[in-house]
């Protein structure tokens, strides 16, 4: 059974911390705000190489890591390739490595060439649209003049973050930054619920961003200054 808030999903054992989970999610049900449960929608990653204007010769690669763990290069692209060039690039070396799922175009590709503008990749396609990749890697074959930058994440990908969104948006959690746990406080104005309903969170948290450290900092912050009783969400928020 799944529960509108977000897009989160209630246990299926209704015993427990399982029936604690489910009937807090009942609860934020009538308490949230529609427009809350699709706030959060999940990104796809962009990467960007800067540009430079005095290249005038010679080749580059790109290798790409997705967030499965699969990994390929591209064979050498002219300086002045454009973005069609560029992504047809990319098509065929994920099709030679025989990456799971991959379609032509699932990471797309705009700007260039690297001597007259920034080249964009887009991660969304089905393959990869809301995940977490790492960041992309250039590589300077034979270039001539130019200096090569490096590739930066300008979006960080993440699916749907409805755990997260319902963090910030009741005020348990300060969701400072939402790819980065580390900058998440506290909120004391309000409580945190029972352990159960906090395991959750932390689990739906750590699932969303694919990254641990958001487990650890929701549990964290649960143990800091809570009440002695749980905290009804209707009344009180999170």
């Amino acid at each position: 059974m799944a529960s509108v808030v977000s897009g989160l999903s209630k246990p299926i054992d209704d015993t427990g911390d399982g029936k604690v989970v489910n009937r807090f999610l009942d609860g934020l049900e009538a308490a949230v705000p529609q427009e809350a449960a699709t706030a959060n929608a999940a990104v796809d990653q962009v990467d960007t190489l800067p540009e430079d204007v005095t290249f005038d010769g010679g080749n580059f690669t790109i290798t790409i890591t997705l967030n499965s763990g699969e990994a390929f290069t591209t064979a050498s692209i002219l300086f002045s390739a454009n973005a069609a060039t560029i992504e047809g690039a990319i098509d065929t070396a994920a099709t030679s490595a025989s990456v799971v799922g991959w379609t032509n175009g699932d990471i797309s590709v705009s700007g260039g060439s690297l001597a007259t503008a920034d080249i964009i990749l887009t991660y969304d396609g089905a393959s990869v649209a809301g995940l977490n990749h790492s960041v992309a890697v250039a590589t300077d074959v034979d270039l001539t003049t130019g200096t090569l930058d490096v590739f930066s994440t300008t979006t960080i990908g993440h699916p749907v973050a409805g755990a997260l969104q319902l963090l910030g948006t009741q005020g348990w959690i300060n969701v400072v930054t939402l790819d980065d746990p580390s900058t998440w406080t506290r909120n004391r104005n309000v409580g945190i619920p029972e352990g159960g309903v906090v395991e959750y969170f932390a689990r739906q948290a750590e699932a969303e961003l694919q990254n641990p450290a958001a487990y650890a900092k929701v549990i964290d912050l649960s143990l800091q200054t809570k009440p002695t009783q749980p905290v009804s969400p209707i009344t009180q928020g999170l």
